[in-house]
């Protein structure tokens, strides 16, 4: 749609009607081959040994009871009876096995069973008791042997105090990032630290409030003709150079910005 000075337009996108019945039919479609199940397969999987194999298989046998080895007489001994198919192929196929496996099932969990086969139609009749949309309604069709969907179950019932610990540990987390992050954050100098180690005055490492305070003598927080507050460093920086004292008039003990 457009509008302006002269008006409004309306664009309308109509799908052909030959379109429409053909995606209607392949909906359709799809809808009963669902309904199908599955197909299985009841051919031969594995071949069966032919005569002149099974006559070798025997001469063998009857060369080692010459030497006294102990042998069956009958090659296929063990071996179920082989299938004909067609054209005269033998084998063995796993179709009854299959069957016998689907009839367990069916006798050991009917109503799993029924609530599988009755998303399809009847192998025997070809009729289908699934309908559509009943799966998530709670019922499985006419061949589902009853059963139904079990209600939602209700939310869970929280008690006050709960509430009020599950608070208390949100505000507790909260404090403990705050702290993590306020550690992080400072640096040597960061004026957000709190006092010393050995209680003197100032912020930063050893109490000194800047770079320039490190070399100016008298301590943290003050100047002075001499290295305070630093042990060993301290001696040692006596012992090989002077402190470089802010102002001519500072002097060992007295405060910074003293007159």
């Amino acid at each position: 749609m457009s509008g302006g000075k002269g008006g409004s337009q309306t664009t309308e996108v109509q799908i052909p009607q030959w379109l429409e019945d053909a995606a209607r039919e392949n909906i359709a479609r799809g809808s009963d081959v669902a309904k199908l199940g599955y197909t299985p397969y009841y051919g031969p999987d594995v071949a069966a040994m032919t005569p002149m194999q099974v006559a070798a298989a025997q001469n063998i046998n009857q060369g080692a009871s010459a030497f006294g080895l102990a042998a069956p007489s009958d090659p296929m001994a063990g071996m179920p009876q082989a299938q004909t198919f067609a054209g005269g192929v033998q084998g063995y196929s796993s179709g009854p096995i299959y069957d016998q496996s689907l009839e367990m099932l069916k006798q050991n969990r009917p109503g799993q069973y029924d609530a599988i086969t009755g998303m399809f139609i009847d192998p025997q009749t070809g009729l289908s008791s699934y309908t559509p949309g009943s799966v998530g309604s709670g019922s499985m069709g006419a061949g589902n042997g009853g059963m139904t969907q079990s209600a939602p179950a209700a939310p869970p019932v929280v008690s006050s105090a709960a509430l009020d610990r599950a608070s208390d540990r949100r505000m507790d987390r909260q404090r403990e990032a705050t702290t993590s992050r306020t550690s992080r954050d400072s640096g040597v100098f960061n004026t957000r630290q709190g006092p010393n180690m050995n209680g003197q005055a100032g912020y930063g490492a050893g109490g000194f409030t800047s770079v320039r305070d490190m070399f100016d003598g008298g301590g943290p927080g003050q100047s002075g003709n001499t290295y305070e507050g630093g042990g060993v460093v301290s001696r040692v920086g006596n012992a090989v150079t002077e402190p470089r004292v802010r102002n001519s008039r500072s002097s060992a003990g007295s405060r910074k910005g003293g007159n």
